[in-house]
């Protein structure tokens, strides 16, 4: 397995995971049995709904944090090929919806980041 070596701000990584867990409780709150949903139609619905990252790339953002600083204030966040293109497309997503203009900034930047590291 080769290996995709991104390098990442410690505010970037703590943003990612930061809004990883927030959706990822957002997320169980608001899935709801469709059925059930008949009888409460106000209630939000999510079934297919994939918004929390795999486990696998948390934990190579986790990891990250713990065993390679580059430089002064970048980490070496390694992963596959398929988990850098999932998590850029996941940063893209979840900046288009952020309120906060200096995440979306952030997120968008990580997007890029990942996309043109070799």
């Amino acid at each position: 397995m080769t290996g995709k070596v991104v390098p990442l701000t410690y505010r970037a990584i703590w943003l990612i995971l930061d809004r990883n867990e927030a959706l990822r409780a957002l997320s169980a709150l608001e899935i709801v049995d469709p059925v059930d949903s008949v009888d409460c139609p106000n209630t939000p619905t999510v079934t297919s709904f994939e918004a929390a990252l795999p486990p696998s790339i948390v934990l190579a953002l986790e990891s990250a944090l713990h065993v390679s600083l580059i430089g002064e204030d970048h980490y070496r966040v390694v992963l596959t090929p398929e988990e850098a293109k999932n998590l850029a497309s996941w940063c893209r997503e979840v900046a288009a919806g952020s309120s906060r203009p200096t995440d979306s900034e952030v997120l968008r930047l990580v997007a890029a980041v990942i996309d043109l590291a070799p």
